[in-house]
């Protein structure tokens, strides 16, 4: 378990990343219980969306670094450290897939204007995308701190 492995500097970026969505979800949010433009809180959504997608990207760069370091999911080639990497890694990201849904459906639901008077659901969404991210870093620091 304790090998001489350093995780990818991709998974540094995508923690990054990971956080910065939050951040940009947090001020959508913000801006819908001030009664901002739903336009603005679209677009807010929209960019949190897009990070998610590049967080996905720079994790699946981080297998292929993992990989190119000579370290494989099963086999020879494994160790039960980048086994777990892998594993919980692709189920977070599994996961994650369904908090991208979750946004396209605060996506639709904000450009058709049911949260101008009730927010319970963009609440829900929010919250659900939030503990993704904290998952995430949870899990990152697991790795990097007791791998």
């Amino acid at each position: 378990w304790t090998m001489d492995f350093n995780l990818p500097s991709e998974f540094f970026f995508s923690t990054f990343i990971i956080v910065l969505s939050s951040f940009t979800l947090f001020i959508a949010k913000n801006k819908l219980v001030n009664r901002k433009s739903t336009n603005n809180i679209f677009s807010w959504v929209l960019i949190t969306f897009i990070l998610g997608i590049v967080f996905i990207i720079f994790q699946f760069i981080g297998f292929n670094n993992i990989i190119d370091q000579g370290y494989y999911f099963a086999g020879a080639q494994s160790a039960i450290k980048t086994s777990f990497i892998y594993v919980l890694s692709f189920l977070h990201i599994v996961h994650l897939v369904a908090g991208l849904i979750v946004l396209i459906v605060l996506m639709v639901n904000t450009k058709k204007g049911k949260y101008v008077n009730d927010n319970l659901g963009f609440n829900l969404g929010s919250n659900f995308w939030h503990f993704l991210d904290f998952l995430w870093v949870y899990l990152f620091c697991f790795f990097y701190f007791f791998g």
